[in-house]
């Protein structure tokens, strides 16, 4: 019998973002299922460990320079803007 290990997700497409998953990450799930990104592919163009984005989905909040480098797969960035005054 094979041995199941968590190697078997990685060529994963999301397919729903949980509720759970961390407000800055939403958007960044969204583009992967829109885009058809798996885990991996946005891994090994961001440099971030696929576990890490896996983690990220389940409400673990995440490390802002690795988010940052999976925006960047997709050619967005993470920016601080200021507030409207009321």
């Amino acid at each position: 019998m094979r041995k199941r290990t968590g190697e078997r997700h990685t060529h994963t497409v999301p397919k729903t973002i949980p509720a759970r998953a961390h407000p800055l990450v939403r958007p960044l799930f969204e583009l992967m299922i829109r885009e058809c990104a798996s885990y991996e592919l946005v891994a090994k163009r961001s440099g971030v460990s696929w576990h890490t984005i896996r983690r990220w989905r389940r409400g673990q909040p995440p490390d802002l320079q690795n988010l940052d480098a999976c925006y960047n797969v997709f050619d967005y960035r993470l920016e601080a803007c200021k507030s409207p005054v009321n």
